[in-house]
């Protein structure tokens, strides 16, 4: 894990810088997750580089697809001034989890006044990204994807589980404008898996809650 003092703030710090805090065999595991081909061969300082130009671009990509709790923390991050976030990379909160499972955010340790303590490292080029699309169009479509959401999980909650196609047919004529079955799947599979208890595994949507145990039998017993 990446350890920065107090010197070195960490809204300075570039994405290569912390990528290179990895080992080879964590980039090449990130690549893997993030769809980055034929790295396999690169140097580690090939790979930092190569990772930074794409993460940097998909990023932008999946700001498109953000609810409101997503959009609030890196806003929260990209204007306190002081540059650290705290984080339990124990047990990180849902929108924390998106943001590490997506390579959006690093866990790192900071010393501040001579005590180690985690925190939830957002990358220069990141919030630069962010910093670019932050307007008000952009902050509209974050409360339309919520409303889309929201309205998914209450599908959920009724029908259990959903395909595409299906969530489509409901959740059109509840909207302002219609949008395809790959749309709404973009927004939904984006974070709805961490945010909003909705399972996606590549085909349909899923009341997140069936896949405990606990609830399934609560729910039998009524």
């Amino acid at each position: 894990m990446l350890a920065l003092t107090e010197e070195f703030q960490s809204l300075t710090v570039p994405l290569w810088y912390v990528l290179r805090q990895h080992t080879k065999a964590e980039l090449l595991e990130i690549c893997r997750t993030q769809g980055i081909r034929k790295v396999s061969r690169l140097t580690k300082n090939e790979l930092a580089a190569k990772m930074t130009a794409h993460l940097t671009i998909g990023v932008a990509e999946k700001m498109l697809c953000w609810d409101q709790p997503t959009y609030d923390l890196m806003d929260h991050i990209v204007s306190e001034k002081d540059p650290y976030y705290p984080l339990d990379p124990d047990s990180p909160a849902d929108v924390e989890s998106y943001f590490l499972e997506e390579n959006i955010g690093f866990a790192i340790r900071v010393n501040q006044e001579g005590y180690w303590a985690g925190a939830l490292l957002v990358p220069k080029e990141i919030q630069q990204v962010f910093e670019m699309i932050d307007d008000a169009a952009f902050q509209e479509r974050v409360k339309f994807n919520t409303k889309l959401i929201r309205l998914a999980k209450g599908l959920l909650h009724y029908y259990g589980t959903l395909t595409p196609e299906e969530m489509a047919h409901f959740l059109n004529p509840l909207l302002n404008h219609p949008l395809d079955a790959l749309e709404i799947t973009a927004i939904v599979a984006e974070t709805g898996p961490f945010n909003w208890e909705i399972h996606w595994d590549g085909e349909r949507f899923s009341d997140g809650r069936l896949l405990k145990l606990q609830y399934v039998l609560s729910e039998r017993e009524k």
